[in-house]
């Protein structure tokens, strides 16, 4: 289910032109403008095979609203927005359970001496209230683990997928 859902936003941002650098023709050869945040329509491509018996669809297909600049578009975690070049941006963040994962993975990583008895994790609070209540037993397993206390603080400052880890 996720699956198609990922592919069905990777084909509709392939056919808007997310992120593309080439610059596409406001008008078409009709004269109609196409991209419009107006609702108009756009004619359909033509193309050499067409539709059997040479015919092709003389129902134009409507655009999609595009969002003025400085607004984004949020679908999960994934973001779209114009950019002030006029182009499609793209972006998504990652879920705040991966980043308690990456956390995790890192802390084991480090190897505190003997005179750092504090581990103080400094996150978004969204991921900090997820470690702070569904992750609290993986937080206390490292502590067990490591024989250090662990001390989380949230930060607003700090994109959700960003942390800082300091031993005291």
């Amino acid at each position: 289910m996720l699956r198609s859902l990922a592919a069905i936003l990777t084909l509709a941002l392939i056919l808007a032109g997310c992120g593309s650098s080439s610059k596409k023709s406001s008008t078409s050869p009709t004269g109609a403008s196409a991209g419009s945040s107006t609702g108009q329509t756009v004619p359909p491509v033509q193309s050499k095979g067409g539709k059997p018996g040479g015919k092709t669809s003389s129902t134009p297909t409507p655009t999609p609203p595009v969002a003025p600049n400085g607004q984004t578009i949020k679908v999960g975690h994934f973001l779209a927005f114009k950019t002030p070049s006029g182009q499609l941006g793209c972006a998504y963040t990652k879920d705040p359970t991966t980043i308690c994962y990456e956390l995790f993975r890192d802390i084991r990583r480090l190897s505190p001496t003997p005179d750092e008895r504090t581990i103080v994790i400094g996150a978004h609070p969204n991921v900090a209230s997820l470690l702070a209540d569904e992750e609290a037993d993986s937080l206390a397993e490292i502590e067990r683990e490591r024989q250090v206390k662990v001390v989380v603080k949230p930060d607003p400052t700090l994109h959700i997928e960003q942390y800082d880890i300091v031993m005291l």
